[in-house]
Formats: C-alpha cells, sequence, structure tokens
C-alpha cells in the first residue's frame, strides 16, 4: 500500500481521534513491514482498548505512566499535524522532513498523555541516550526529528519528555503488569488473585519497584492480608 493511499486510509477511519476506548492510533503494530522488531498490544486494563505499542520501552513507559492514578489517558502512535510538522522542517536549512518515495510521511508522537488536572505530557521512548549521541547518519536524523516533535508540542504548552528504555525501571513495569492483570473482579478466584487485585485498586500498598515480586512472596502476602471472609465476598 503506497503512502498516499495508506495517509488516506488512516484519515477516512479517523485515526489519531477519540479517547479511551475509542481511541485509534496512527499506526497498528500488524502494519509494520514484516512486523519488525519488538511490538506488544496491551490491553489497557482500566478501559479495555487493545493498544499499539512498538518497542519494550514504550510498553514499560505506558505501564508506569498508567499505574499513576492521576492519568486518565494514554494515546499511543498519536499523529502530528503534518502542515505543522512541515513548516517547522522548513525553519531549518539542513533538516528534511520525514518522507518516502509517494512524499512526505507523517510524524508520530509514541505517547499522549492526559492528567486528571487538565495538562497533557508527550513521552518519546529512544532505546539508550549513549546510542543516540553517537554520530551517524542515523542518529543525527532522529535528533533532528526529536527536535521538531520538541518544538511541536511546545507550541502547543505540552510537556515534552525524552525517555530512554536502558534508565527505565524494567522491575517496576513488570511488576505492574503481572499486578493489573487481576484488575477486574472477575479474575479473583483464590486469595492470591484477590491480593493482587486489592493491590491493582491501590487498596494494598506492597513493595514493585525495587526487586521482582516472585509467587512465593505473593503466596505469603496473601496470607497475611486476604481472610477467607473476604475471598468469599468474590463470585
Amino acid at each position: 500500500m503506497s503512502h498516499n493511499i495508506a495517509e488516506k486510509t488512516r484519515v477516512a477511519q479517523k485515526r489519531g481521534t477519540g479517547h479511551g476506548a475509542d481511541y485509534k492510533p496512527w499506526i497498528y503494530v500488524y502494519e509494520l513491514p514484516g512486523h519488525s522488531g519488538i511490538h506488544h498490544n496491551l490491553i489497557d486494563w482500566k478501559h479495555g482498548r487493545q493498544t499499539h505499542l512498538l518497542s519494550s520501552g514504550e510498553l514499560w513507559q505506558y505501564l508506569i505512566t498508567r499505574w499513576d492514578d492521576n492519568v486518565i489517558d494514554i494515546r499511543e502512535q498519536f499523529p502530528l499535524d503534518l502542515e505543522v510538522t512541515k513548516e517547522l522542517f522548513g525553519q531549518y536549512k539542513n533538516f528534511k522532513h520525514p518522507c518516502d518515495k509517494n512524499g512526505l510521511r507523517r510524524m508520530t508522537s509514541d505517547l499522549l498523555v492526559d492528567y486528571k488536572d487538565g495538562h497533557q505530557a508527550v513521552f518519546s521512548v529512544k532505546y539508550s541516550r549513549k546510542l543516540l549521541l553517537e554520530k551517524t547518519k542515523h542518529t543525527e536524523s532522529m535528533i533532528k526529528k526529536l527536535w521538531i516533535e520538541k518544538q511541536y508540542w511546545q507550541g502547543r504548552d505540552v510537556e515534552w519528555n525524552l525517555v530512554f528504555t536502558d534508565e527505565m525501571n524494567r522491575i517496576l513495569a513488570e511488576n505492574i503488569s503481572e499486578i493489573v492483570y487481576y484488575w477486574n473482579p472477575e479474575t479473583v478466584t483464590d486469595k492470591v488473585s484477590l491480593l493482587k487485585h486489592l493491590i491493582a485498586r491501590k487498596k494494598i500498598s506492597i513493595d514493585l519497584e525495587s526487586h521482582p515480586v516472585v509467587p512465593a512472596e505473593y503466596s505469603f502476602l496473601a496470607d497475611k492480608y486476604i481472610s477467607d471472609d473476604m475471598l468469599a465476598q468474590y463470585p
């Protein structure tokens, strides 16, 4: 499918519009050539939408950000206004707008986050600060695109953050991933699953940041916090 046809199709499908369960990302993981690289279809535990995350870093950042109760929505692969990015690139002689053989290609931001207090933030995820600073044509092009993305969002009074996969708390992200599977009460079948449900709902707090929580620890904590009467309240 050519870039121009894909652009028209995405616009017709209202990609990049909606919120929560109704949001449609600009890029779906199955549209990538050969499904290249590592990608994830996380089911958001609060609104139930399948997310389209194009790297492990995007997944971990999504999990950690969504765990924050001040966050009300995250929209991944959010499209930038093509006319605006075209104008921004035009301000710099040595900057070239992303394109393919069919013309200009729309840029996207990895994660656009909405908070309860009304402010927004964007997270652009790259693998490594060290690799980004290597002097190659690829990294130079990437840095220029990041600069344009930053200018784009700052022009809209939106906080822009560059984050790196190898600096993230992977332990926290993986513990969150284990816990939020039990967000819905229907997942409760025993004391351990009830414990995880209550942690997901922030009724019980444990250390998720410093070490991977193993099954034996969950069993110990379930015996400590969960009674038979508590379990009987769940179907």
